[in-house]
């Protein structure tokens, strides 16, 4: 099965695929932090979406941007991409670091497109059980397809945002991620941590690069965070 093709395939370079080092996010901050040569780590600054990199030592990193901190959704459960995009592009114009890593959420649930479809902390709300996606997949709640499709609108979501890093930016990019997705392949659902299916561990290599333009008009951490939660910004 393939994924949709975003406008923006046209721009890429070379599209391949590695395996990733881990099948969770927790465990791909570890790994990739503990295994990069510090020479390189110094030299790069890290833009990212999720709390677990918390728990990785980001000592040898230049430095760190925690976009979670500002930009969680409150009713998606998520970081923004846009709030990630944002950070990101401020970062590049005023940091001196040789390198810039930038972690976002989507395609990874809830997917954007459908919130209130699925439910990925399965509360139990409404007529019994709210069946988280993957979960909902696994007991023929939800039909493969149907999940597939919705997967896909959320990786051209991203893609949009990973259009506008292109766009706003220099030098050499690749593109990439810190894991797959199973839907049932081997009777494996969602990622686990520490399997080497290749569903989850195989991820796209792209190269591309920057268009070097300088369009996008970005907003502060404040005004983000104000946008996704009016009723109650957190900014740390």
């Amino acid at each position: 099965e393939f994924a949709p093709k975003h406008p923006l395939w046209e721009d890429f370079n070379s599209v391949e695929s590695i395996y990733s080092v881990a099948s969770a996010t927790s465990k791909w901050y570890s790994r990739t932090l503990e295994t990069a040569p510090t020479q390189e780590l110094s030299q790069t600054h890290f833009v990212s979406c999720s709390g677990f990199i918390a728990d990785a030592n980001t000592s040898d990193l230049h430095a760190v941007e925690e976009v979670w901190k500002c930009g969680h959704d409150v009713e998606s459960g998520l970081t923004s991409p846009k709030a990630v995009t944002d950070a990101a592009l401020n970062t590049y114009r005023t940091t001196n670091a040789d390198r810039l890593v930038i972690h976002y959420v989507q395609p990874h649930a809830p997917f954007l497109h459908s919130l209130g479809k699925y439910d990925s902390i399965a509360r139990g709300e409404g007529n019994g059980e709210t069946q988280q996606v993957w979960m909902g997949l696994q007991q023929g709640v939800f039909e493969k397809d149907e999940i597939w499709k919705d997967y896909g609108k959320n990786l051209l979501t991203v893609l949009d945002h990973v259009q506008t890093i292109i766009n706003n930016t220099s030098g050499n990019i690749a593109i990439t991620s810190d894991h797959g997705n199973a839907l049932g392949e081997y009777n494996v659902y969602d990622h686990p941590g520490d399997l080497a299916l290749p569903s989850i561990r195989r991820v796209p290599w792209v190269e591309t690069v920057g268009n070097g333009r300088s369009e996008y008009e970005v907003q502060d951490r404040e005004e983000i965070a104000a946008e996704i939660n009016p009723e109650g910004a957190n900014v740390e």
